[in-house]
This record gives structure tokens, C-alpha cells and sequence, in this order.
């Protein structure tokens, strides 16, 4: 059994989260461009490995960035219902 981290653990693990959207997007396109490059190589297809396997790894990284967005807003959300963290500052009302 896992012991969910509270507080502060919790908010750097939802800003940790967050900053995997900005390298696993670019991580997929490269990671497509080249294995379509390597496909181009073997099969000499060139340049349709390349141009299917990037549109792949694009398609790819929007998906996993768009995943990673949606737990992280519903994470937030729990926490916001949870009345563990509040954007109203104290003492305003």
C-alpha cells in the first residue's frame, strides 16, 4: 500500500505533472521523426516513413499532454473540494 503524499508533496507532484506536457510533446515528434527516418532507411520509402511516423508522434504527444492536463485539472479540483488549498486569501471576504 502507497501513502499519498499531502500538501506541499502533492502540489510539486501536480507541478512536476504539469511540466512533463512541455517535454513529452516534443519528446514524441523527435522520437517519430526518427524511427521514420530509420523506416525510410530500411524500406527506402522516402520521404513517406518520415512524414506517417511524425504525424504519428505528433498525434501522440497531443494525446499524452492532453491525458496528463485532464488528471492534473482533476487532481486540482479534488484538492480545491477537499478545502485543502484556496484561492481566496485570509481574512477577505
Amino acid at each position: 500500500m502507497t501513502a499519498r503524499p499531502s500538501g506541499r508533496g502533492t502540489a510539486f507532484r501536480r507541478i512536476g505533472d504539469a511540466y512533463l506536457i512541455g517535454t513529452i510533446l516534443p519528446a514524441a515528434v523527435v522520437i517519430g521523426y526518427l524511427m521514420g527516418k530509420g523506416l525510410d532507411y530500411l524500406t527506402n520509402w522516402t520521404p513517406w516513413g518520415t512524414r506517417v511516423l511524425t504525424v504519428l508522434g505528433v498525434a501522440a504527444g497531443f494525446r499524452e499532454a492532453i491525458r496528463i492536463a485532464l488528471k492534473v485539472g482533476r487532481e486540482e479540483d479534488a484538492a480545491m473540494q477537499s478545502g485543502r488549498e484556496s484561492d481566496e486569501p485570509e481574512g477577505r471576504s
